[in-house]
């Protein structure tokens, strides 16, 4: 048995030696943690895009390297029209000439449509604008009865208001002599069942290089058509007149149910001028029982307005999808080419996961376009403003970083967002005023077939009825409400007319008229004296 006594103090152990070795290895271990984390935010990863309806929306067409094309699928939509006679445009390219494609894509225009080459300096359409501008200095000075100086646009709609005569407005009356001929060939192409542009040029890499026709011009021709059919009305020509106006119909019809945004908004514009030159006829009191129960079939014979929100579906987020798409293709130049001209620097980084912008864009637009797609207004209001505060709150959460921030710091997930949020705020501008034209074009359409149907009450009973319900069944099949509210129009007989208005948009009831006896704020108005 050993003597302890004399051991003297515990001696060290390694347990020092072995906590500073955890405690490094804890350390390496952490550090191994975060490199794996930041190797697992910035090693490149194949993020390449996934076609999908969530990403892509379009599954179909596709290219050799497997992306959308988006241009094809387009093309295709008028593939079985585009070069045969049902087609509008074969006649509209005809009536502008050469120059309503830029020059580098005519051919290919004129190729799709199956057309031959236009002579220059035709018989072709000219706009009131410069046709001015053919006239001698002193004869281009342009103003109204009390002297104030108008623009071609200003002066040309005060043509559209009332009917006239070439004395009032010698230079409208050449112009449209001039321009005669064309005008029989856009009339004719109104009548045609299909409005198809070509998608040129033919080797156009995305959307984005797709060069329209100058598609206003046809608002243009629905301008001069509406002033000659207030010149016809003045000369007793009453079916010459209502013959235009009905053209005018057609074309807003026509032009509006093209996939285009840009053409969905001249039809609307296109439309709105034939109304208000079918109440500026019917104002005159000279179309007999018969004319007026004819332009009123005409109007309940028109196809439907094409909704708006079909425009955004096919046209609008088409185009960012496709942006997107184009963006994830690109090379770091020409992505940072890209950034540097749109000063959205979020794009100009490697690794972005392109498919998390193509979700957020789609996601944008689905709430857009079901709010959009609203059948009653209030409805769409209510489901916009909601639509709005959740884009509102998206953009603010994921807001632009600064320079710094975004060269370092995050995450690919988180800049990826980002991203998406550059490409909104950059591609998509401002869309809700889209919807109330629409709104307020139908409600032009409902206001005046009842003051269609309410001139024939009064053929037929020799007075304006007291009361709009009179007109259901034997004239109309129902009758309207107010689009904006879901209330009833206003109507009053005043003296041996009327007064019919819709309160518009804001809907608040200003009165219908203002003190002069013109609409009151956006009040849409009938005032038949």
């Amino acid at each position: 048995m050993s003597d302890d006594t004399n051991a003297g103090p515990p001696q060290p152990t390694e347990q020092p030696h072995r906590w500073l070795t955890g405690k490094r290895l804890l350390w390496m271990g952490l550090l191994i943690v975060l490199v794996l984390l930041a190797a697992a935010a910035y090693w490149p990863v194949d993020y390449s895009v996934k076609v999908s309806p969530e990403t892509t929306y379009l599954t179909g067409p596709l290219r050799e390297d497997g992306t959308v094309d988006y241009v094809e699928a387009l093309r295709r939509l008028g593939a079985d029209h585009i070069a045969t006679d049902e087609n509008s445009v074969r006649l509209f390219a005809q009536a502008f000439g050469p120059d309503w494609w830029v020059p580098h894509v005519l051919h290919d225009a004129l190729t799709e449509l199956g057309l031959s080459p236009l002579p220059a300096g035709g018989d072709y359409f000219v706009s009131f604008r410069k046709f001015v501008k053919t006239l001698p200095a002193d004869q281009q000075k342009l103003v109204d009865t009390d002297g104030n100086e108008l623009d071609t646009y200003e002066f040309l709609a005060m043509a559209r208001k009332t009917p006239w005569s070439a004395d009032q407005y010698p230079r409208i009356a050449r112009w449209l002599a001039d321009i005669d001929g064309s005008l029989a060939l856009i009339a004719q192409g109104a009548e045609r069942p299909h409005f198809c542009l070509p998608i040129v040029p033919r080797d156009a890499e995305g959307l984005y290089a797709v060069l329209l026709p100058h598609v206003g011009r046809l608002r243009d021709a629905t301008k001069a058509l509406g002033a000659r059919a207030m010149l016809r009305s003045a000369r007793g020509d009453i079916d010459g007149a209502r013959a235009d106006l009905l053209a005018c119909h057609r074309m807003g019809r026509l032009v509006g149910r093209h996939w285009s945004l840009i053409s969905c908004l001249v039809g609307i514009a296109s439309d709105s001028i034939a109304y208000g030159g079918d109440l500026a006829l019917l104002k005159t009191g000279r179309l007999s029982r018969q004319q007026t129960a004819a332009i009123l079939v005409h109007l309940q014979a028109l196809p439907p307005v094409r909704p708006v929100a079909d425009s955004f579906q096919q046209s609008e987020r088409l185009f960012v999808l496709d942006a997107i798409q184009e963006l994830a293709g690109s090379t770091a130049s020409e992505r940072a080419e890209f950034a540097e001209f749109t000063e959205q620097h979020a794009i100009d980084r490697r690794n972005i996961n392109w498919n998390i912008p193509l979700r957020m864009v789609n996601e944008y637009f689905g709430g857009l376009i079901a709010a959009m797609s609203k059948a009653d207004y209030s409805e769409y209001r209510s489901a916009y403003q909601q639509w709005e505060h959740d884009t509102e709150k998206l953009l603010a959460d994921k807001g632009m970083p600064d320079s710094d921030e975004s060269s370092g710091n995050l995450g690919r997930p988180e800049l990826s967002r980002i991203a998406g949020v550059a490409v909104i705020q950059y591609f998509i501008p401002s869309l809700y005023r889209a919807r109330d034209l629409e709104e307020r074009l139908r409600m032009r359409d409902e206001l005046t077939k009842l003051a269609l149907a309410l001139s024939l009450y009064k053929h037929d009973h020799g007075q304006y009825p007291d009361d709009l319900a009179a007109l259901a069944g034997d004239y109309l099949p129902a009758v309207f409400k107010d689009r904006f509210t879901g209330d009833p129009l206003h109507y009053q007989r005043q003296g041996q007319g009327y007064l019919l208005y819709s309160v518009g948009r804001n809907q608040t009831d200003d009165g219908g008229l203002d003190a002069d006896g013109e609409p009151a704020e956006d009040d849409l108005v009938v005032h038949i004296k």
